[in-house]
């Protein structure tokens, strides 16, 4: 069986400059994407005993949703300091809570996702801090390459086991825009 995947242990490993207050978002509470990353980052955020985790909470995956987290969490905590999130299109609504509050900057925002477009432009336009991009696509291309060196091998089903990495990288300016990947426009 192929299944594309991300260290998400390693992906959950948000840095330590996210501050002292921070909201967590989850996309659906019991998705295993959003499960290992917020644990991964919950163990690192333990290790500070002067980080304080105001919120953490699914989003399903919604912006609005994100939006409205958001918003009660800044009215209730108004010194936060930083959002992390496991997916990028839900937390446009957080970064535009963030935003309308007068916050941008003041909040990081560090963001995990699969490379798309619109979260580099969040990055470039100041939206977010970071995005932790894995790149869905050469992650597509490995799993292509996975099945092509399976159906070339002479071996008997099940006994090959193979492994193909794909690297992450901290998108943080236009500079790293190489490490999002690009839409063909036909």
């Amino acid at each position: 069986m192929l299944a594309p995947t991300t260290d998400q242990q390693h992906v959950g490993r948000p840095s330590r400059d996210l501050g002292n207050h921070l909201e967590s978002y989850q996309g659906e509470s019991t998705a295993p994407y959003s499960l290992h990353m917020v644990k991964a980052a919950m163990e690192v955020f333990k290790t500070d005993p002067s980080i304080k985790v105001v919120s953490s909470q699914p989003t399903n995956w919604d912006a609005t949703k994100a939006s409205d987290i958001t918003t009660n969490v800044l009215q209730q905590n108004p010194d936060l300091c930083g959002i992390f999130s496991v997916w990028g299109p839900q937390t446009v609504g957080a970064a535009q809570v963030v935003k309308n509050a007068g916050k941008k900057g003041e909040v990081k925002i560090f963001v995990a996702s699969d490379g798309q477009p619109a979260d580099c432009d969040m990055v470039e336009q100041g939206l977010f801090t970071k995005n932790l991009s894995y790149r869905a696509d050469t992650q597509g291309e490995a799993i292509a390459n996975a099945v092509l060196t399976l159906l070339q091998d002479n071996r008997p089903a099940g006994t090959t086991q193979l492994a193909y990495y794909t690297t992450n990288y901290w998108v943080s300016s236009k500079d790293d825009r190489q490490y999002c990947f690009v839409v063909p426009k036909e």
